[in-house]
């Protein structure tokens, strides 16, 4: 006779819960007896019988990677940006164009925030992975 748990095998053994007849892959034996999987699986683990299975926590892996990968980002604007400001700097500005001393102005404001929001969003990325790994 088949297996009746799995159907594929020969059923050689009787499940002494459920009657089923089941191959030697579906079973187990607890205490001498037989069992299916299916009443191993619904019953209370014995005492050294089961383990319990570690669950890995979706997200933190996101988590993680999205905050090296904002580290990175902000080291790299602020290699940048620290770059361009040394240029800027040893710059000769002529002094018919006012206009580009308050481009420079701009791009130094707009750096300076950059840098802002992008450590604000690597705080705020590596508070959330700390709080979601408990």
């Amino acid at each position: 006779m088949q297996c009746q748990r799995c159907g594929k095998n020969l059923g050689e053994y009787l499940c002494s819960k459920c009657g089923k007849i089941v191959c030697a892959n579906c079973k187990t034996q607890i205490d001498g007896k037989i069992i299916c999987l299916d009443d191993y699986h619904s019953e209370v683990p014995y005492e050294g019988q089961l383990k319990p299975i570690k669950t890995k926590k979706r997200g933190s892996g996101v988590l993680k990677s999205l905050s090296i990968t904002l580290l990175i980002v902000l080291i790299g604007i602020l290699g940048i940006f620290f770059y361009v400001n040394y240029l800027i700097s040893t710059f000769p500005i002529p002094e018919g164009l006012p206009f580009i001393s308050d481009l420079l102005k701009t791009y130094q404001d707009f750096g300076q925030l950059l840098i802002i929001a992008v450590g604000f969003f690597f705080v705020i990325i590596t508070i959330a992975f700390f709080v979601t790994r408990k």
